[in-house]
């Protein structure tokens, strides 16, 4: 079992953490299975919008274990109100503790992504590992403030078979008692892209749109605004960010999500837009307008059987390419 801690805890921290795994008292929040169609992730808008990258699965782990702040019961309703600091103990439920341990059961993961439990376990570590050493960036009142996203982790927990995590007590605020400006996200939507720059794209869309209190919205994004939200190296060179970043987003969120996402000339009275949505400033581009509509019950019923028959069609592919194998390397009983 591995432990690693954040921030510079001194030594009686550590031993107590230790000390309580040795005698089977770790406050570990008591949650059941992952349930993609009924999770939520709630987050501040400004962690939306904050400045960070991630491999996919750093990001697939950061919003499962999110998930787990906000549960629902089966009606929908919240488990849990605004407690943080609350005990561990599950009575009457809690959001988020900074001395509780958030867990993630190695089964669930492999379940969820199809994968089996050595394969899980080795992307759950791998994930962790690099999750714990990342940061996130924000401005406020203009200044720069790098906060880390976890306090400490536990890999693995051989009781609960789990991965353990405690978030870091700055991360609470953008986690918890979020009363407004915050946005919330079906989980299982969000688990359907395979992309960590689709995965951004899809937050930010959602958030702008219910901002506006509509199923439609033209928003524009600078493109120092990208640069730094997707924590790019370098400013980006536009006709590469496009082939590279924005377009393959764009298609992936189209085919998988509640969202419609276009490209298309916009008129406006100061600024210059051609088809591809760009923002223009004389000869330069500064900007990209996406725009953003939701899609009717009708089109989400039609993309799940567009997007389920050609899951069937693959599956068939395959099962007909290992028949053929197994007939091939099969002796003759002649």
């Amino acid at each position: 079992m591995q432990y690693y801690f954040n921030k510079c805890d001194g030594g009686d921290f550590v031993q107590d953490v230790l000390d309580q795994q040795f005698n089977n008292k770790l406050n570990i929040v008591p949650i059941g299975d992952v349930r993609e169609n009924k999770d939520k992730v709630v987050v501040a808008n400004d962690l939306v919008r904050a400045g960070y990258k991630l491999s996919l699965v750093e990001k697939r782990l950061l919003l499962m274990f999110i998930s787990r702040i906000y549960m629902a019961n089966e009606d929908g309703t919240p488990i849990a109100k605004d407690h943080v600091g609350a005990s561990c103990s599950g009575v009457g439920g809690q959001l988020i503790s900074a001395d509780c341990w958030y867990a993630l059961d190695i089964n669930e993961y492999a379940r969820i992504f199809d994968v089996n439990r050595a394969s899980a376990k080795q992307y759950l570590k791998e994930g962790a590992d690099k999750l714990f050493k990342n940061r996130m960036v924000v401005f406020n009142k203009n200044n720069t403030i790098v906060h880390p996203w976890l306090h400490s982790i536990i890999m693995f927990h051989e009781e609960s078979n789990s991965l353990l995590i405690r978030w870091h007590e700055y991360m609470i605020p953008y986690l918890a008692n979020l009363r407004e400006h915050f946005s919330t996200y079906k989980l299982n939507m969000l688990l359907k892209l395979h992309s960590f720059y689709s995965l951004r794209f899809y937050e930010l869309f959602q958030c702008e749109l219910r901002k506006q209190y509509s199923t439609e919205y033209d928003l524009y994004v600078p493109l120092e605004d990208l640069h730094f939200m997707l924590q790019l190296e370098k400013p980006p060179v536009v006709a590469k960010l496009m082939q590279t970043i924005v377009m393959p987003a764009i298609d992936e969120i189209n085919e998988k999500t509640d969202l419609n996402i276009s490209l298309e000339r916009i008129v406006g009275n100061k600024h210059k837009y051609n088809a591809l949505g760009y923002r223009k400033h004389g000869r330069k581009v500064v900007g990209i307008t996406f725009g953003i509509s939701k899609k009717s019950q009708e089109e989400l019923i039609l993309q799940n059987a567009r997007n389920n028959n050609a899951s069937d069609k693959l599956q068939q592919t395959y099962m007909d390419k290992c028949a053929e194998v197994t007939r091939i390397t099969q002796p003759s009983e002649e």
